[in-house]
Protein backbone atom coordinates (compact mmCIF):
# COMPACT_ATOMS: atom_id res chain seq x y z
CA UNK A 1 0.00 0.00 0.00
CA UNK A 2 1.15 4.04 -0.53
CA UNK A 3 0.68 6.59 1.52
CA UNK A 4 -2.23 9.05 0.09
CA UNK A 5 0.06 12.15 0.20
CA UNK A 6 3.24 11.35 -1.52
CA UNK A 7 2.54 7.52 -2.67
CA UNK A 8 5.27 6.43 -1.01
CA UNK A 9 4.84 2.69 -0.52
CA UNK A 10 3.74 2.07 3.36
CA UNK A 11 5.92 -0.76 5.67
CA UNK A 12 5.27 -2.08 8.38
CA UNK A 13 1.83 -1.06 9.07
CA UNK A 14 3.52 2.79 10.28
CA UNK A 15 1.77 5.25 11.90
CA UNK A 16 3.29 7.96 9.95
CA UNK A 17 4.72 8.19 6.25
CA UNK A 18 8.47 8.25 6.42
CA UNK A 19 8.99 10.41 3.54
CA UNK A 20 6.55 12.96 4.17
CA UNK A 21 5.04 12.19 7.82
CA UNK A 22 1.34 12.08 6.90
CA UNK A 23 -0.33 10.38 9.14
CA UNK A 24 -1.73 7.27 7.83
CA UNK A 25 -5.54 6.50 8.39
CA UNK A 26 -6.58 4.18 11.05
CA UNK A 27 -8.08 1.01 9.28
CA UNK A 28 -11.54 1.35 7.70
CA UNK A 29 -11.67 5.25 7.76
CA UNK A 30 -10.32 4.85 4.28
CA UNK A 31 -9.67 1.74 1.95
CA UNK A 32 -5.89 1.18 0.96
CA UNK A 33 -5.03 1.79 -2.74
CA UNK A 34 -1.80 0.30 -4.47
CA UNK A 35 -0.57 3.74 -6.08
CA UNK A 36 -1.73 6.06 -8.22
CA UNK A 37 -3.68 4.74 -12.06
CA UNK A 38 -1.44 5.77 -15.04
CA UNK A 39 -2.45 7.52 -18.18
CA UNK A 40 -3.24 4.52 -20.21
CA UNK A 41 -5.38 3.00 -18.02
CA UNK A 42 -7.59 6.29 -17.19
CA UNK A 43 -7.62 6.52 -20.97
CA UNK A 44 -9.04 2.85 -21.20
CA UNK A 45 -11.58 3.81 -18.73
CA UNK A 46 -12.71 6.72 -20.60
CA UNK A 47 -12.67 5.24 -23.59
CA UNK A 48 -15.27 2.49 -22.12
CA UNK A 49 -16.97 4.95 -20.64
CA UNK A 50 -17.22 7.23 -23.44
CA UNK A 51 -19.22 3.77 -25.32
CA UNK A 52 -21.60 3.24 -23.07
CA UNK A 53 -22.97 6.63 -22.81
CA UNK A 54 -22.50 6.95 -26.53
CA UNK A 55 -25.04 4.31 -26.75
CA UNK A 56 -27.15 5.15 -24.11
CA UNK A 57 -27.26 8.57 -25.81
CA UNK A 58 -28.23 7.13 -29.20
CA UNK A 59 -31.17 5.02 -27.94
CA UNK A 60 -32.53 7.59 -26.21
CA UNK A 61 -32.39 10.22 -29.26
CA UNK A 62 -33.57 7.46 -31.57
CA UNK A 63 -37.06 6.97 -28.70
CA UNK A 64 -37.36 10.73 -28.87
CA UNK A 65 -37.16 11.29 -31.99
CA UNK A 66 -39.86 7.92 -32.86
CA UNK A 67 -42.08 9.79 -30.39
CA UNK A 68 -41.75 13.46 -32.21
CA UNK A 69 -42.38 11.67 -35.67
CA UNK A 70 -44.93 8.80 -35.10
CA UNK A 71 -47.29 10.22 -32.34
CA UNK A 72 -46.43 14.00 -32.59
CA UNK A 73 -46.08 14.00 -36.01
CA UNK A 74 -43.63 16.25 -36.32
CA UNK A 75 -41.66 16.80 -39.54
CA UNK A 76 -38.18 14.70 -39.73
CA UNK A 77 -36.54 17.55 -41.22
CA UNK A 78 -37.23 20.01 -38.47
CA UNK A 79 -34.94 17.69 -36.22
CA UNK A 80 -32.10 20.22 -36.71
CA UNK A 81 -33.82 22.83 -34.46
CA UNK A 82 -33.19 20.55 -31.64
CA UNK A 83 -29.71 20.38 -32.10
CA UNK A 84 -29.03 22.98 -29.06
CA UNK A 85 -31.54 20.74 -26.97
CA UNK A 86 -29.97 17.37 -27.61
CA UNK A 87 -26.66 18.96 -26.57
CA UNK A 88 -27.51 20.17 -22.94
CA UNK A 89 -28.99 17.05 -22.45
CA UNK A 90 -25.89 15.40 -23.70
CA UNK A 91 -24.14 17.48 -21.04
CA UNK A 92 -26.61 16.77 -18.38
CA UNK A 93 -26.55 12.71 -18.85
CA UNK A 94 -22.60 12.87 -18.62
CA UNK A 95 -22.37 15.09 -15.60
CA UNK A 96 -25.24 12.70 -13.64
CA UNK A 97 -23.45 9.53 -14.80
CA UNK A 98 -19.62 10.53 -13.43
CA UNK A 99 -20.78 12.47 -10.44
CA UNK A 100 -23.08 10.19 -9.29
CA UNK A 101 -20.94 7.19 -10.04
CA UNK A 102 -17.35 8.71 -8.68
CA UNK A 103 -19.12 9.65 -5.38
CA UNK A 104 -21.26 6.44 -4.63
CA UNK A 105 -19.53 3.30 -2.70
CA UNK A 106 -18.18 1.82 -5.93
CA UNK A 107 -16.27 5.31 -6.40
CA UNK A 108 -15.92 4.49 -10.40
CA UNK A 109 -17.88 4.50 -12.85
CA UNK A 110 -18.56 1.10 -15.13
CA UNK A 111 -15.09 2.30 -17.06
CA UNK A 112 -13.20 2.64 -14.01
CA UNK A 113 -14.57 -0.38 -12.31
CA UNK A 114 -14.03 -2.36 -15.12
CA UNK A 115 -9.87 -1.07 -15.20
CA UNK A 116 -9.90 -1.71 -11.53
CA UNK A 117 -9.53 2.14 -10.26
CA UNK A 118 -11.38 4.35 -8.39
CA UNK A 119 -11.66 8.27 -7.40
CA UNK A 120 -10.81 9.36 -3.87
CA UNK A 121 -9.86 12.58 -2.03
CA UNK A 122 -6.43 13.43 -1.26
CA UNK A 123 -6.65 11.31 1.98
CA UNK A 124 -8.00 8.27 0.03
CA UNK A 125 -11.51 8.93 0.97
CA UNK A 126 -15.08 8.62 -0.68
CA UNK A 127 -16.02 11.85 -2.53
CA UNK A 128 -19.03 13.54 -2.08
CA UNK A 129 -21.32 14.08 -5.17
CA UNK A 130 -20.60 18.33 -5.17
CA UNK A 131 -16.69 17.48 -5.21
CA UNK A 132 -17.54 14.95 -8.16
CA UNK A 133 -19.29 17.62 -9.51
CA UNK A 134 -16.28 19.50 -9.05
CA UNK A 135 -14.66 17.21 -10.84
CA UNK A 136 -16.34 17.13 -14.10
CA UNK A 137 -16.81 20.19 -14.81
CA UNK A 138 -12.92 20.67 -14.01
CA UNK A 139 -12.50 19.04 -17.47
CA UNK A 140 -13.71 21.74 -19.25
CA UNK A 141 -10.40 23.60 -18.76
CA UNK A 142 -8.36 20.22 -18.99
CA UNK A 143 -9.96 19.96 -22.54
CA UNK A 144 -9.41 23.59 -23.64
CA UNK A 145 -6.15 23.82 -23.39
CA UNK A 146 -5.07 21.56 -25.80
CA UNK A 147 -5.83 18.37 -23.69
CA UNK A 148 -2.96 19.20 -21.86
CA UNK A 149 -4.67 19.39 -18.89
CA UNK A 150 -5.68 15.81 -19.42
CA UNK A 151 -1.95 14.72 -20.60
CA UNK A 152 -0.71 16.16 -16.87
CA UNK A 153 -1.76 12.94 -15.90
CA UNK A 154 1.26 11.35 -17.00
CA UNK A 155 3.71 13.47 -15.67
CA UNK A 156 2.58 14.58 -12.21
CA UNK A 157 4.14 12.78 -9.23
CA UNK A 158 0.20 11.60 -8.08
CA UNK A 159 -0.80 11.15 -12.04
CA UNK A 160 -3.20 13.54 -11.41
CA UNK A 161 -4.94 15.97 -14.03
CA UNK A 162 -5.42 19.35 -14.00
CA UNK A 163 -9.37 18.74 -12.85
CA UNK A 164 -7.92 16.12 -10.56
CA UNK A 165 -6.18 19.21 -8.87
CA UNK A 166 -9.01 21.50 -9.21
CA UNK A 167 -11.28 19.19 -6.82
CA UNK A 168 -8.75 17.88 -4.79
CA UNK A 169 -8.71 14.21 -5.99
CA UNK A 170 -6.74 11.12 -7.51
CA UNK A 171 -7.35 8.34 -9.00
CA UNK A 172 -6.09 5.06 -7.63
CA UNK A 173 -5.38 1.34 -8.10
CA UNK A 174 -7.49 -0.95 -6.39
CA UNK A 175 -5.06 -3.83 -6.96
CA UNK A 176 -1.27 -4.13 -7.81
CA UNK A 177 -1.99 -6.53 -11.26
CA UNK A 178 -1.49 -5.43 -14.68
CA UNK A 179 -4.21 -3.48 -16.67
CA UNK A 180 -7.22 -6.40 -17.62
CA UNK A 181 -7.84 -7.48 -20.59
CA UNK A 182 -11.04 -4.91 -21.20
CA UNK A 183 -8.86 -2.31 -21.13
CA UNK A 184 -6.01 -3.22 -23.34
CA UNK A 185 -9.13 -4.24 -25.60
CA UNK A 186 -10.19 -0.47 -25.09
CA UNK A 187 -6.75 0.56 -26.32
CA UNK A 188 -6.27 -1.30 -29.59
CA UNK A 189 -10.13 -0.01 -30.46
CA UNK A 190 -9.20 3.37 -29.90
CA UNK A 191 -5.57 2.67 -32.27
CA UNK A 192 -7.74 0.46 -34.86
CA UNK A 193 -11.01 3.03 -35.30
CA UNK A 194 -8.81 6.04 -36.10
CA UNK A 195 -7.17 3.90 -38.65
CA UNK A 196 -10.03 2.43 -40.66
CA UNK A 197 -11.55 6.61 -40.54
CA UNK A 198 -8.52 7.36 -42.40
CA UNK A 199 -8.43 4.34 -44.68
CA UNK A 200 -12.17 4.92 -45.65
CA UNK A 201 -11.40 8.27 -46.80
CA UNK A 202 -7.89 7.50 -47.95
CA UNK A 203 -8.84 5.02 -50.36
CA UNK A 204 -11.42 6.48 -52.36
CA UNK A 205 -9.78 10.27 -52.20
CA UNK A 206 -6.87 7.77 -53.71
CA UNK A 207 -8.77 5.98 -56.34
CA UNK A 208 -10.31 9.52 -57.69
CA UNK A 209 -7.05 10.55 -58.20
CA UNK A 210 -5.82 7.90 -59.69
CA UNK A 211 -8.76 7.81 -62.27
CA UNK A 212 -8.81 11.87 -62.86
CA UNK A 213 -5.11 11.25 -64.08
CA UNK A 214 -6.22 8.42 -65.94
CA UNK A 215 -8.72 10.75 -67.34
CA UNK A 216 -6.22 13.75 -68.32
CA UNK A 217 -4.86 11.90 -71.04
CA UNK A 218 -8.01 11.15 -73.32
CA UNK A 219 -8.63 14.90 -72.77
CA UNK A 220 -5.59 16.12 -73.90
CA UNK A 221 -6.14 13.98 -77.44
CA UNK A 222 -9.04 15.42 -77.65
CA UNK A 223 -7.81 18.91 -77.39
CA UNK A 224 -4.94 18.24 -79.71
CA UNK A 225 -7.45 17.39 -82.48
CA UNK A 226 -9.91 20.10 -81.88
CA UNK A 227 -6.98 21.94 -82.99
CA UNK A 228 -6.44 20.64 -86.59
CA UNK A 229 -10.52 19.43 -86.85
CA UNK A 230 -10.91 23.53 -86.51
CA UNK A 231 -8.25 24.53 -89.05
CA UNK A 232 -9.87 22.10 -91.44
CA UNK A 233 -13.16 23.48 -91.15
CA UNK A 234 -11.67 27.06 -91.59
CA UNK A 235 -10.27 25.87 -95.16
CA UNK A 236 -12.77 23.72 -96.57
CA UNK A 237 -15.93 25.14 -94.55
CA UNK A 238 -17.12 21.61 -93.47
CA UNK A 239 -16.58 19.14 -90.61
CA UNK A 240 -13.64 16.67 -91.55
CA UNK A 241 -13.76 12.71 -91.99
CA UNK A 242 -11.86 11.31 -88.32
CA UNK A 243 -8.79 9.17 -90.01
CA UNK A 244 -9.07 10.45 -93.08
CA UNK A 245 -9.19 13.93 -93.38
CA UNK A 246 -7.79 14.73 -89.97
CA UNK A 247 -6.15 12.21 -88.46
CA UNK A 248 -5.99 11.58 -84.16
CA UNK A 249 -3.32 9.06 -82.94
CA UNK A 250 -5.12 7.09 -79.99
CA UNK A 251 -2.58 3.94 -79.16
CA UNK A 252 -1.70 3.02 -76.29
CA UNK A 253 -4.48 5.47 -74.55
CA UNK A 254 -8.04 4.40 -72.95
CA UNK A 255 -9.80 6.24 -76.01
CA UNK A 256 -11.67 3.29 -77.77
CA UNK A 257 -13.50 5.10 -80.06
CA UNK A 258 -13.12 8.73 -80.99
CA UNK A 259 -15.97 10.46 -83.42
CA UNK A 260 -16.83 13.93 -84.86
CA UNK A 261 -20.42 14.69 -85.88
CA UNK A 262 -21.11 18.02 -86.77
CA UNK A 263 -23.69 20.37 -88.77
CA UNK A 264 -23.36 23.48 -89.75
CA UNK A 265 -20.71 25.48 -87.86
CA UNK A 266 -21.78 23.37 -84.95
CA UNK A 267 -20.07 20.25 -84.23
CA UNK A 268 -19.50 18.01 -81.20
CA UNK A 269 -15.74 15.39 -80.98
CA UNK A 270 -16.93 12.40 -78.77
CA UNK A 271 -14.35 10.15 -77.14
CA UNK A 272 -15.73 6.68 -75.95
CA UNK A 273 -13.31 4.61 -73.47
CA UNK A 274 -12.69 1.27 -73.65
CA UNK A 275 -14.48 -1.26 -72.35
CA UNK A 276 -12.77 -3.87 -70.62
CA UNK A 277 -8.97 -3.41 -69.02
CA UNK A 278 -9.98 0.02 -66.91
CA UNK A 279 -11.55 0.90 -64.02
CA UNK A 280 -15.56 0.41 -64.17
CA UNK A 281 -16.17 4.09 -63.66
CA UNK A 282 -14.34 5.13 -67.00
CA UNK A 283 -15.37 1.60 -68.94
CA UNK A 284 -17.44 2.65 -72.31
CA UNK A 285 -18.18 6.32 -70.32
CA UNK A 286 -17.85 9.13 -72.83
CA UNK A 287 -16.37 13.19 -72.50
CA UNK A 288 -17.29 15.67 -75.45
CA UNK A 289 -16.08 18.68 -76.82
CA UNK A 290 -18.42 20.80 -78.51
CA UNK A 291 -18.27 23.88 -80.87
CA UNK A 292 -21.28 26.53 -82.17
CA UNK A 293 -19.00 28.70 -84.13
CA UNK A 294 -17.05 26.87 -86.79
CA UNK A 295 -14.59 25.46 -84.04
CA UNK A 296 -13.32 28.94 -82.99
CA UNK A 297 -14.13 28.23 -79.32
CA UNK A 298 -14.92 24.59 -77.86
CA UNK A 299 -16.43 23.53 -74.65
CA UNK A 300 -15.64 20.63 -72.60
CA UNK A 301 -18.62 18.27 -71.03
CA UNK A 302 -19.03 15.48 -69.07
CA UNK A 303 -20.69 13.29 -71.71
CA UNK A 304 -21.85 10.47 -69.52
CA UNK A 305 -18.50 10.38 -67.48
CA UNK A 306 -19.07 11.65 -63.89
CA UNK A 307 -18.67 14.62 -63.33
CA UNK A 308 -16.17 14.62 -60.25
CA UNK A 309 -13.65 12.87 -62.19
CA UNK A 310 -12.62 15.31 -65.04
CA UNK A 311 -10.93 18.92 -64.50
CA UNK A 312 -13.41 22.04 -63.69
CA UNK A 313 -13.32 23.16 -66.83
CA UNK A 314 -14.84 20.02 -67.92
CA UNK A 315 -18.00 19.91 -65.36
Amino acid sequence: MFCAHCGKEELNQDKFCAQCGQEFHPSGSAEAFFGYSGFWRRFAASTIDTLILSLALFIVILIVVFVMVSLLKTPVDSAGNYEGIINIFSLFMYWLYYAIMESSPRQATFGKKLLKIKITDIHGNRISFGRASGRFFGKIPSGLLLLIGYLMAAFTSKKQALHDMMAGCLVVREDDEGMPGCGIAALVLVAIVPVGILAAVAIPAYQDYTIRAKISEPIIIMMDAQVSIAEFYAQQGSWPVLGTDVVVDTTGSIIANLALTGSGSSATLTATMRETDINSNLASKTIELKTEDGGATWTCLPGTMAARYLPANCR
